[in-house]
């Protein structure tokens, strides 16, 4: 049997050396191939280190030693006997080199679920493998996707519907922005971009789950969708994230209204806002970017709204009021007029707003109730 080396492996491309935290196996001790012998750990990551074939696994060095990069650790043996050291001066070693390619278990279950050779990808990059580069890799193999063609828009190109990308599209954002696309008529929904692989290659109402959030600017490349709109409906800090990255890639969005909302006279509307059904926009409203609005939202006349806010079902604002950017309203907000309403700030539903909030505060409610018998 040759000699079988066992490395250290590059975790982080900004690092020479690693820690061997902890031994697995005992010196000499039989291990079968696939056996976690040891844990090293680098800078920013934690990896198990398989035995690559199945033999005797002899220590090179001492537990919690800084081994330098692809530097010999321990030495697989066919005799426990057998004096590793002169046998790396008498022969000629075999590196395994499954043992230089590492990724994390998370990027194994989704190669696995997705096809991609970790192996011929780790040759690639040269280090550890991530469930991103997983992903990243299945996204570049694929074939150039194409949108669902549809007749009457290939036939009247001058008139074709908006086609729309859904970002973040597989909770209930994504199940409410189709239904309200499906009753418009000058948008249709192509495809939705999730970072769940579970969801990849799956449908909903008919529409494909393509692949992660990342595939954007790769879908766009290939002229696969007009305009983007983001669906995530809870979380304002991913809103916005997504949405600047959007902007950075100079890929367009679009406004989704539902087509029972009213908007009267005047109104100003930037992009990216989601208007979800039975909505009022009262005129002379000016509403920024990138805003959820659920069922029922009331925004009456000359009030100003900032940027990525969320407003949950049946919140009312009066005339004149001013809200702020990345503003969270609950539900059944009811807001006063002339308030203003500072930037990042949190109004718990059913609240009656009857003052101003500074920027970055949250609204406590003292809600007292009494319940007694009916005899």
């Amino acid at each position: 049997m040759p000699v079988r080396l066992i490395k250290i492996p590059l975790l982080n491309a900004n690092d020479d050396s690693a820690e061997l935290v902890k031994w697995m196996c005992d010196d000499r001790a039989y291990v079968e191939a696939g056996d976690i012998v040891a844990v090293i750990e680098s800078t920013k990551a934690t990896f198990d280190v398989e035995a690559p074939i199945s033999g005797y696994c002899a220590h090179m060095v001492e537990k919690g030693s800084r081994v330098a990069i692809h530097a010999v650790f321990a030495v697989m043996l066919e005799d426990a006997s057998l004096d590793p050291q002169e046998l790396l001066t008498q022969t000629t070693p075999v590196s395994d080199p499954t043992t230089e390619r590492v990724w994390t278990k998370k990027a194994e279950i989704t190669a696995k679920k997705l096809g991609v050779d970790l192996v011929a990808l780790a040759g690639k990059l040269a280090r550890a493998i991530t469930e991103a580069d997983v992903v990243a890799s299945a996204s570049a193999a694929a074939k150039p996707l194409h949108a669902i063609s549809d007749l009457a828009d290939d036939r009247y190109v001058s008139r074709r519907r908006e086609r729309v990308l859904l970002i973040g599209g597989g909770g209930g954002g994504g199940a409410l922005t189709l239904d309200a696309i499906f009753r418009t008529t000058h948008q249709r929904a192509v495809g939705i971009l999730d970072n769940n692989p579970e969801l990849r290659g799956k449908n909903m109402f008919g529409v494909p789950i393509l692949g992660p959030n990342a595939m954007v600017k790769e879908l766009w490349d290939q002229h696969f969708f007009d305009a983007a709109i983001i669906v995530v409906t809870a979380q304002i800090d991913q809103r916005k994230e997504l949405f600047e990255n959007l902007v950075s890639l100079k890929i367009p969005t679009t406004n989704v209204i539902d087509p029972s909302v009213e908007i009267r006279a005047n109104v100003q509307m930037g992009t990216g806002n989601l208007i979800m059904a039975n909505g009022f926009i009262a005129a002379c409203v000016a509403l920024g970017d990138n805003n959820f609005m659920a069922s029922h939202v009331c925004i009456e006349h000359h009030s100003t709204v900032g940027s990525h806010c969320t407003f949950g079902p049946r919140t009312a604002t009066s005339g004149a009021v001013v809200i702020g950017n990345e503003v969270k309203f609950g539900m059944g907000v009811l807001v006063e007029p002339y308030l203003q309403i500072g930037d990042g700030s949190l109004i718990p539903s059913g609240c009656v707003l009857t003052q101003s909030v500074p920027s970055n505060s949250v609204v406590k409610m003292q809600n007292i109730q009494t319940i007694k018998g009916r005899g």
